[in-house]
């Protein structure tokens, strides 16, 4: 689908952070800037998403069981009216450009780049589903991981799964915003 919504601008401090970057000199800073900017024009954000109920998750993971995590469906969306499963990707351009870069110091910056990128978009992708799915009187869970068999996994492809609820006790009571917050009990150094 094409994009009917806009994506935050990359958050440099966060880049720095997944490049492993705690104390950036003034050098790595412009570097890590060079590489944004031309990774801003590479990046092709795309979202594929797929509706479904959620009885065919349920198959699914007693068909493949190790494609999913434990738990998962009992705890995390036991709930749940459908799921929406939707990929999200950064384009075959950038992938490319940092496959083939030479030289390891950019390679770092743009995989943090793609890392920052791919997440702000997932994000961005969910705070629009939330709305538009609350307007109608539903509600959605955090997004999880997923595997979709034939949909490559890399740093610049992710697919997740949220579920969807028509009760709004059922839901999660807070979804995550963002990967960026510090004080998350998730996030790791």
């Amino acid at each position: 689908m094409s994009l009917q919504f806009r994506i935050p601008l990359p958050n440099e401090e966060e880049i720095l952070r997944r490049a492993a970057c705690r104390q950036p000199s003034e050098e790595e800073r412009g570097l890590m800037r060079e590489c944004l900017r031309d990774a801003g024009y590479l990046i092709d954000y795309h979202i594929t998403e797929r509706n479904r109920p959620f009885s065919l998750l349920k198959q699914m993971a007693e068909e493949a069981p190790e494609n999913f995590s434990p738990g998962f469906l009992v705890n995390d969306l036991k709930d749940c009216d459908s799921v929406i499963i939707f990929t999200a990707s950064l384009g075959a351009a950038i992938k490319e450009e940092v496959e083939e870069d030479g030289e390891p110091e950019k390679r770092i910056f743009y995989q943090a780049i793609c890392a920052e990128r791919l997440d702000a978009l997932c994000e961005a992708y969910c705070d629009v589903k939330e709305k538009q799915l609350n307007e109608a009187g539903a509600y959605i869970t955090p997004h999880y991981p997923f595997f979709w068999e034939g949909v490559q996994e890399d740093a610049y492809t992710t697919t997740r799964v949220i579920g969807i609820s028509l009760d709004p006790q059922s839901h999660a009571p807070e979804r995550c915003r963002t990967c960026f917050v510090q004080n998350c009990p998730s996030r790791s150094e």
